[in-house]
């Protein structure tokens, strides 16, 4: 079997004869091995104190504190599984999702929580009631929010949880980085109910070490690279007589409201707006971007970056904050300048800031672009973790997810 964490890892369920093994009791509070390989820690809690709940809008809006208490006892950190991240995402998606809130509690304190969207959508031309993760075009990264010292507790309550989610036929997490908790610990507890799980590859995250200074790693990049830089900023020089890259303050309400507004026109005038409906002028984004400054604006963890020439912005770029991580979110650049390239010169100036800044990584966003992957030094990979329903719809996701890899597998005709 592959390990966890491989593409197209598959857990048919216990019947199948393919199941992981089991070395877990929540009686003898033993560990949780796969294959014989530990996954997580010690199981402290019996799955008999731990019970579900499920919450919509104003329960969630209820769990701040503890659920950012859990933030802090989650195995690695994340903004992207911040409640503030969350409740931005959910004022876009309001319009065409049901919200679904599931927390787990024990000894009156909160172990785990999950955040879901209700949709109808097909997977593999096949019609589905699916449960997916709460995300928004901008998410990098999703995961069942967990206490990591009882991982092991939590994952075998999960089968619990799912009979209470009635109404689902494919349950969709995605995208997963590589050491997410729903990765390690969820296929083996689901397949021992006989649930049939599936990992599948999800892109990759494009990411620069910040770490090792700025000459030694633009030295590092493609000589076109280098003069293409060369030629735009020479242009930009020739055409304008101030070119300035400048951090948008966003600790008081009116530092924020006058960065939504800058940023929303800049992304309405972008090539965006023509091809796409994730433009800040649009309702859900535009109550997505309101909320996300609001929530996380004044904590430091969303920067705002604007170029502008000869005082008129040009292009910009929003980021999320972790600390040791920076996570572009989105950037955008007027249409009406595309010749002048501020885009490229906005993204080309803004690393060279980072790298006088801080240490840690810059994640350019999941997406195969031209322009990351002339920036890129390496890239994390990101999973896609799908359990099937045992309902009619379900089984046949599954019969056609497994017919769509071994058409995928099929040796090329000679």
């Amino acid at each position: 079997m592959p390990r966890p964490g491989g593409l197209a890892a598959e857990y048919p369920g216990s019947g199948a004869g393919r199941a992981a093994t089991w070395s877990a009791s929540a009686a003898s509070g033993q560990r949780l091995c796969w294959h014989g390989r530990r996954i997580a820690g010690s199981m402290s809690t019996s799955t008999s104190e731990l019970r579900w709940a499920l919450g919509d809008e104003r329960d969630f809006a209820a769990l701040a504190d503890d659920w950012r208490r859990l933030e802090h006892r989650h195995r690695y950190r994340s903004v992207f599984l911040s409640h503030g991240w969350l409740d931005a995402a959910w004022q876009w998606r309001r319009q065409d999702a049901q919200l679904s809130v599931a927390t787990l509690s024990g000894a009156g304190d909160l172990r785990a929580a999950l955040v879901l969207q209700r949709q109808r959508t097909r997977l593999h031309k096949v019609p589905v009631r699916c449960l997916q993760c709460l995300t928004v075009p901008d998410s990098q990264e999703v995961d069942l929010l967990c206490d990591q010292h009882h991982e092991v507790a939590v994952a075998m309550a999960l089968p619990d949880l799912l009979q209470q989610l009635q109404d689902w036929d494919v349950l969709e997490l995605k995208p997963l980085r590589a050491d997410a908790m729903a990765l390690a610990c969820l296929p083996p507890a689901l397949a021992a109910t006989g649930l049939r799980t599936r990992i599948d590859s999800a892109g990759d995250n494009p990411v620069v070490p910040l770490a090792g200074g700025w000459e030694r790693y633009y030295s590092s990049r493609s000589r076109r690279l280098k003069k293409g830089n060369n030629l735009i900023a020479n242009r930009l020089r020739r055409k304008y007589q101030r070119i300035e890259l400048q951090e948008l303050p966003l600790a008081s309400r009116e530092e924020r409201a006058l960065a939504r507004r800058l940023l929303t026109d800049i992304s309405a005038d972008s090539w965006k707006a023509q091809q796409t409906s994730t433009c800040f002028d649009q309702p859900g984004p535009g109550r997505f971007l309101e909320r996300l400054l609001a929530r996380l604006g004044d904590a430091g963890r969303v920067r705002a970056w604007v170029l502008s020439l000869d005082g008129r912005a040009a292009a910009a770029e929003l980021q999320l904050d972790d600390g040791e991580t920076l996570s572009a979110l989105r950037a955008d650049f007027r249409q009406a300048l595309q010749q002048d390239s501020p885009g490229s010169y906005l993204n080309w100036k803004l690393l060279e800031h980072l790298f006088t800044e801080r240490d840690g990584l810059y994640r350019m966003g999941p997406g195969a672009n031209a322009y990351k992957a002339r920036w890129q030094v390496t890239a994390q990979p990101l999973q896609r973790l799908l359990v099937f329903n045992a309902t009619i719809a379900g089984r046949a996701a599954w019969v056609a997810s497994r017919w769509r890899q071994a058409l995928a597998e099929r040796p090329p005709k000679d």
